[in-house]
């Protein structure tokens, strides 16, 4: 657990550094795909740092799990309105049309229940690029969604 967290802010802080150092500024497609790597690197601290902390699996201290938890303000999200979605997550685990998770608007197909359509499979290579974005996603559509 500790080792990910490091890389995780290790890898964030060294992705902020370069941005911010300008370095970039003359190679727009460098500097995309830098913002690109960032995304990945959000979506790493969301999946492995700031979940397993909000499901206090992280550590036994319960201050250290509270502390982790608001990476998730660190990276653009809200941890108060994650809790609330993952709570509601948990409930209905991969049922279509109820579980707040699989709502990708036929981006994705997570489930047999979903209609099948011909991009889908070639879903394992777009994904990734997707969910680098999603952040921007989470934190302008999704937590105003669930505060409202």
């Amino acid at each position: 657990m500790i080792f990910k967290t490091l890389f995780a802010i290790i890898t964030w802080s060294g992705i902020y550094a370069l941005i911010m150092s300008d370095v970039l500024s003359s190679n727009y497609f460098l500097l995309i795909m830098t913002f690109m790597l960032l995304g990945f690197v959000n979506i790493f601290i969301a999946f492995n740092v700031m979940h397993d902390a909000t499901h206090d699996a992280y550590s036994k201290k319960q201050w250290v799990n509270d502390l982790l938890g608001y990476s998730m303000n660190f990276i653009g999200g809200n941890q108060y309105l994650f809790r609330r979605m993952h709570g509601a997550h948990h409930g209905y685990v991969n049922i279509q049309g109820i579980d707040v998770t699989l709502e990708t608007h036929g981006l994705f197909r997570f489930t047999p229940d979903e209609p099948y359509l011909k991009y889908h499979r070639w879903q394992h290579f777009y994904t990734p690029i997707l969910y680098a974005l999603a952040m921007l996603h989470w934190v302008t559509v999704k937590d105003f969604k669930w505060f409202l």
